[in-house]
């Protein structure tokens, strides 16, 4: 019980982290950009959340569950090897193909998300943060899978923390770009405290193949806890993109900044 407690004290400073960052880059965003510039950045990052799970292909559970079942074999066992090795191939291969697929319609996918056709460069380097994005949340499920939950917050608290630092002049010298790269930090990052994590603990030993039997069961659920996670993910999108296409990036604006205050209060209250 007590191990679960501590566990569960972790997460959730790690949780209320991440939180502080997200509302300390929205005001920043509202500050230098405007509401308007609020209201594109929140379209951006809606549209990155809804890919990540695609992305992801929502395989956290499966991963998490197959990695600590695994781990009783032991880090340097076959089992455990093919596991990691079967999770990056098929997150990376869904990733892959969704950024592609991404890419190709990236104009299309401007004009239905933000109601203009000129965005679509940024729709494109979209594409090109979805690996990464999608690495970095795998890469947090092996690591929960290996019971690291102090390693978990440690290291992603650091992030965060540096995230934050250069969030700042980010975007007082380089706008709207420099918001998307702090978006992109904020992924990045935790992936580079995760490998110099791996030095330590040595969670990351990939086997010479690829397991099917667990690449059909990582897909099976999956597939049925996709449909959870992007549900909800997707009708936001359309709703947002909504409001952005008939009310424009200003109202947009107005709009996240009372979610954003509005989730600061509740998610206080639940911690």
């Amino acid at each position: 019980m007590r191990k679960l407690i501590k566990a569960t004290s972790l997460l959730t400073s790690a949780s209320l982290v991440e939180m502080i960052f997200r509302f300390v880059r929205t005001k920043l965003i509202a500050v230098f950009l405007g509401t308007q510039g609020l209201g594109f950045l929140s379209q951006f990052g809606n549209l990155l959340e809804t890919l990540r799970s695609y992305g992801t292909i929502g395989t956290r559970r499966a991963v998490i569950r197959q990695v600590a079942s695994a781990k009783e074999s032991g880090v340097h066992s076959q089992r455990y090897g093919e596991v990691i090795k079967t999770s990056f191939f098929l997150v990376l291969l869904a990733s892959g193909l969704i950024a592609f697929v991404t890419t190709v319609f990236s104009v299309k996918i401007s004009h239905a998300i933000f109601g203009d056709e000129r965005y679509y460069l940024f729709v494109v380097i979209l594409s090109c943060m979805l690996p990464v994005v999608s690495i970095s949340t795998l890469l947090g499920a092996i690591v929960k899978g290996n019971l690291e939950y102090r390693s978990f917050a440690y290291y992603n608290v650091v992030c965060y923390l540096v995230t934050i630092l250069v969030t700042w002049p980010a975007i007082y010298f380089f706008k709207y770009w420099g918001a998307v790269f702090t978006n992109f930090l904020f992924f990045a990052l935790p992936v580079i405290g995760y490998f110099i994590m791996n030095e330590r603990k040595h969670f990351l030993n990939f086997s010479h193949k690829i397991n099917f039997t667990l690449l059909k069961e990582q897909f099976h659920d999956g597939f049925n806890c996709i449909y959870e996670e992007t549900l909800a993910g997707t009708l936001k999108l359309i709703v947002m993109s909504w409001i952005t296409v008939r009310l424009g990036f200003v109202e947009m604006g107005i709009y996240q900044v009372v979610m954003a205050f509005t989730t600061v209060y509740l998610v206080i209250g639940i911690h």
